[in-house]
């Protein structure tokens, strides 16, 4: 066989199982996600914006992100659905000097030197 032929169909399947494959299992992923939403579901945004689902379009969900304040997304923007009894976890402070309940205190002001 010609090594152009070889090399040329190694090539396609290395694209097709670094680059293609992966795709479709992500997009048939995020298809699963977003027919499994359902009212009352907390869903997260790809922005990050938390809310409970209230309602649907067509092409959209109505997430209530607060009290009388409901944002409609295309469905294809909707990243993740959030488990009930989870909560957030803050981050650990990076300064050891800082204690979380420490207030920040007042600079003196800059001379006109």
């Amino acid at each position: 066989m010609d090594p152009q032929l070889i090399s040329l169909g190694l090539l396609v399947a290395v694209f097709y199982f670094l680059i293609i494959r992966p795709a479709q299992v992500r997009n048939k992923k995020h298809k699963e996600l977003v027919a499994s939403l359902a009212v009352g579901v907390h869903a997260v945004s790809v922005g990050g914006i938390n809310g409970t689902v209230v309602g649907f379009g067509e092409d959209t969900v109505i997430l209530r992100v607060s009290e009388g304040v409901e944002i409609e997304f295309n469905k294809g923007a909707i990243g993740g659905i959030k488990e009930s009894g989870l909560r957030v976890v803050e981050p650990a402070a990076d300064d050891a000097d800082e204690s979380p309940g420490d207030e920040p205190t007042e600079e003196a002001p800059l001379s006109d030197d």
